[in-house]
């Protein structure tokens, strides 16, 4: 039902533009030139672009291949997320090589083509890594900086936990000493309770043991089974355009170009005897004009695990032997472009759920009327189950040291308060799980491996 009104919104929802915010190359002032060229405006994008344009002696230029999610309630509707991905307009709509390991099968393979990248369509998980993976990233890297105690104040600077939409007392669900509270994303524990909710926590007191109930997974040392922490705030998803472009668009120094795609990185230079690269060419489409610029100081490439080796390899920058069999010229023999890229896999589970009503998101794919009114009590108070993320509770759990998976390879997790699995309980099925079953109310679950071993390509 949803699905359909969403597509709807996307096409007819007009494009809000602010200030500095030009969806068209031929908008960009003429006069001026960019101190830095930043390619994307996801998580990392967004936050450079806003920290580098405090300096008002510099310009700054973000370029962003998708549109705004201004205004799109698909976007900004936390519960709405599923939605996103695959298939909408928000994404790149990529999709896998046929995989060896998975019997030959290709699957799609979802990147955000949104102002905040994969922050705009994601599901607004708000999870810290382990005491353990930080600290082996600083013993890997020399660098004590990587380390849990010297990364925790700054997980703490970007955050602003903010108070759920119900009002509900929180004691018990989140650790707030921990936390932030004056940076530029807001976090918060569910808005509204979901029917599965006492359930699952009653099933974690009874079981105890590896499922037993913690206050809060961003501790550190995240076994067992948590309440959600979200990128949401007032009942709206909190993406790193919301956060960090938005508030920085009045500066004059600042200007955001959406809808268009860089396709190549120009070389303008020699230094060190090493080729440098500080112009950018990029277009709205294959048919449209191409269009050229040169950052006077860095060009600085955040396109994302996928787009990143992409535009490298485009201009040049990659193995030898793959660029020549696309007839690329290389300029910088790089082997280590597009390879060793490493994701965590997906596994949903599909159980019956024991009442209809336990099932909230099938209800509101079939029963027009419960959207409608769930839909309005998000848009007139910001209340009601669509304030929620997809599900309220996350578990993160280690597979037994004795356990044959490891028989003949050491444990690919770098410490005992690091898991190997998360748990995601969710009250209903949607399509990101498969085709939604004709008949029948479910109460699915999702186990995410965090620890693969396997690497590929991004190279087909």
């Amino acid at each position: 039902m949803y699905s359909g009104f969403i597509a709807l919104a996307a096409l007819l929802c007009a494009e809000r533009v602010h200030g500095t915010l030009f969806s068209d190359p031929a908008q960009l002032p003429a006069h001026k030139t960019y101190d830095y060229i930043v390619v994307g405006s996801g998580p990392g994008g967004s936050p450079i672009a806003a920290r580098l344009s405090e300096d008002p002696s510099v310009n700054v230029l973000i370029i962003e291949a998708g549109a705004t999610g201004f205004d799109f309630q698909n976007v900004e509707v936390p519960a709405l997320a599923p939605d996103l991905q695959p298939s909408s307009p928000f994404d790149w709509n990529y999709t896998i090589v046929p995989q060896p390991g998975l019997n030959g099968r290709a699957f799609p393979y979802s990147r955000g083509k949104a102002l905040g990248g994969c922050t705009a369509i994601n599901w607004m998980f708000w999870v810290r890594c382990a005491r353990d993976d930080y600290d082996k990233f600083a013993d890997i890297t020399g660098d004590k900086g990587w380390s849990w105690n010297s990364i925790l104040p700054l997980w703490n600077k970007i955050e602003r936990l903010v108070p759920p939409q119900d009002g509900h007392n929180t004691k018990g669900e989140i650790d707030p000493s921990i936390h932030g509270t004056h940076g530029a994303i807001n976090i918060s524990v569910h808005n509204a309770p979901f029917p599965t909710d006492e359930p699952i926590i009653r099933a974690a007191e009874e079981i105890g043991g590896d499922f037993h109930p913690i206050e809060d997974y961003n501790s550190g040392n995240p076994l067992g089974l948590a309440w959600f922490q979200g990128a949401i705030g007032g009942g709206v998803r909190n993406d790193a355009a919301t956060a960090y472009l938005v508030p920085a668009l009045s500066r004059k120094n600042l200007d955001v170009l959406i809808q268009t795609q860089v396709t190549k990185l120009v070389q303008t230079g020699v230094q060190g005897g090493k080729p440098v690269f500080r112009g950018v060419q990029f277009a709205q489409s294959k048919s449209a004009p191409t269009h050229s610029l040169t950052a006077k100081k860095e060009v600085i490439l955040a396109a994302g695990a996928f787009n990143t080796p992409q535009l490298l390899l485009l201009s040049g920058i990659g193995p030898s032997s793959d660029l020549s069999k696309l007839g690329i010229h290389t300029i910088v023999d790089s082997p280590s472009v597009g390879k060793n890229l490493s994701d965590q896999p997906v596994v949903p589970l599909l159980y019956g759920a024991a009442q209809e009503q336990d099932d909230v998101f099938t209800n509101l794919a079939r029963n027009q009327t419960f959207f409608e009114q769930s839909l309005s009590q998000w848009q007139t108070k910001r209340q009601g189950v669509l304030t929620n993320a997809a599900n309220n509770q996350l578990g993160f759990f280690r597979i037994p040291s004795n356990d044959s998976v490891f028989d003949g390879q050491p444990d690919p997790s770098p410490g005992p308060t690091s898991p190997h699995l998360e748990y995601i309980p969710f009250p209903g099925t949607f399509a990101f799980l498969g085709p939604l079953p004709p008949t029948g109310f479910f109460a699915p679950s999702v186990v995410v491996l965090l620890t693969p071993t396997a690497r590929r390509s991004t190279l087909s």
